[in-house]
């Protein structure tokens, strides 16, 4: 059996799903934002001999919310999670504060087309984290 669609259910499916909008300005990061940004995790991370005892999500998301980016899961809600392994690297979407909406009873956030935070990490036989990080 296969499923037929016509014109109509489809815009009928199109019209029934809510999809997060935003203004033009707010999906874009600015180039000061960013390098503001970097600049202070790198202040951070990117210090001679600076290892961690775990990695410091906590410390770089509040330098991320400081400067009006909101780290977001894949389906638009603030991120929450954890990071395993000894050597690995993840991309984070960031989002402006302000695309923020409720849908479905979610807070839920448009992200930015052009940036997300970058962290890679290493565990060092000691048993420490070298962690690099910044927003693309």
């Amino acid at each position: 059996m296969t499923w037929k669609t016509n014109r109509r259910t489809q815009n009928k499916f199109r019209t029934t799903i809510n999809v997060p909008t935003a203004p033009k300005k707010l999906l874009r990061m600015k180039t000061k934002q960013r390098n503001t940004i970097n600049r202070a995790i790198g202040d951070l991370v990117l210090t001679p001999n600076r290892y961690f005892d775990s990695i410091p999500l906590a410390q770089i998301f509040s330098v991320l919310e400081a400067n009006d980016a909101i780290p977001i899961a894949e389906d638009g809600t603030a991120w929450s999670g954890f990071l395993l392994g000894e050597d690995s690297r993840t991309t984070i979407e960031l989002a402006h504060p302000d695309t923020k909406q409720q849908i479905y009873g979610m807070d839920v956030y448009v992200p930015y087309n052009n940036s997300n935070l970058v962290l890679a990490w290493h565990r060092m036989p000691s048993g420490r984290y070298e962690v690099t990080g910044y927003v693309s």
